[in-house]
């Protein structure tokens, strides 16, 4: 009988592509030059107008590749939540259409994963590089530990990092993901706060691109990314959050732990500043940088986390 080590098990590489013509034969190339070689590509076209599915399908010819049916236009995460659905694998890896991946990305998330029974996703660092390919910087670690009390306010699982094994596939697609918000960071709440293990690859196996048109993008050390988010406003974080907490507790499989702290922070609706100062405190919930503690909990004495 073989062992989980003697056959992993297949990787659904889960590939959702909107006019990405430009830089997606780089990744396609990638994709082919994995050492893993177990691998299959579900792939969802998000409404493209470019070449991205003419490339695509005449890739799909000589690669092992499935289609998911429709061309409607839903957005990245929807779109790619669209697809773990969809996908029938002992590990599933969520692929963006203008990175690139080195030669050992599947094998090292294999070797990580294959031994945990329980649900676990693996994320790790980026090399980031420019619309070029040139290099320009690796992106910031974590310092602190990835758990529900950090996925709670801050998501450090970049989507084009991770791979989950079939349990935490499972507990994700079970769920209703919020309304708004981020499929890697959804993934990450649900994976950690169900018990799972969130596991941080120092090594970095994917060269994730930074050019205008990123939805999200890593580049820059704390500063820079405390500096984006100003910008972006606060009621985008606050939104996300809200619809977060509110999908979080139509979960009925969270840990105790995760359920005490998702109901500490409830707390954060309310109008008292001393109320909402002690519901972050007890929740327990952090931010990787000192800077960025500092700011969320000014954010919370400022303003209420918005209802439902």
């Amino acid at each position: 009988m073989e062992t989980p080590q003697e056959r992993p098990g297949r990787v659904a590489i889960l590939l959702s592509s909107f006019n990405g013509a430009v830089y997606l034969r780089a990744q396609l190339a990638s994709i082919v030059a994995q050492t893993y070689g177990d691998w299959q590509v579900i792939w969802r076209d998000d409404g493209s107008d470019d070449a991205t599915c003419a490339i695509m399908e005449e890739w799909a010819a000589l690669h092992p590749v499935r289609r998911l049916a429709g061309t409607a236009r839903l957005g990245a995460s929807r779109s790619f939540l669209l697809l773990l659905a969809a996908a029938d694998a002992d590990f599933v890896a969520f692929c963006d259409q203008d990175d690139e991946w080195l030669p050992d990305k599947l094998a090292r998330a294999v070797a990580s994963l294959a031994c945990i029974a329980g649900p676990a996703l693996l994320c790790g660092r980026q090399i980031l590089i420019d619309a070029a390919g040139q290099p320009i910087g690796l992106s910031t670690p974590p310092s602190r530990d990835l758990g529900f009390a950090n996925a709670m306010v801050q998501n450090m699982a970049v989507g084009c990092t991770i791979v989950m094994n079939r349990p935490a596939a499972r507990a994700v697609s079970m769920a209703r993901a919020p309304v708004v918000g981020w499929h890697d960071w959804w993934c990450c709440l649900r994976v950690s706060g169900v018990g799972g293990m969130v596991i941080y690859d120092p090594v970095p196996v994917v060269r994730y691109r930074q050019h205008g048109g990123n939805l999200v993008g890593a580049r820059g050390g704390n500063f820079a990314r405390v500096w984006r988010a100003w910008r972006r406003g606060s009621g985008v974080f606050l939104q996300a959050l809200a619809a977060q907490t509110v999908a979080l507790a139509a979960c009925c499989d969270l840990a105790p732990a995760a359920r005490d702290a998702l109901r500490e922070w409830q707390g954060l609706r309310a109008g008292c500043f001393a109320t909402r100062l002690l519901a972050l405190r007890r929740a327990g919930v952090y931010r990787q940088a000192g800077v960025d503690n500092f700011l969320l909990y000014g954010l919370f004495l400022w303003r209420r986390l918005p209802s439902p």
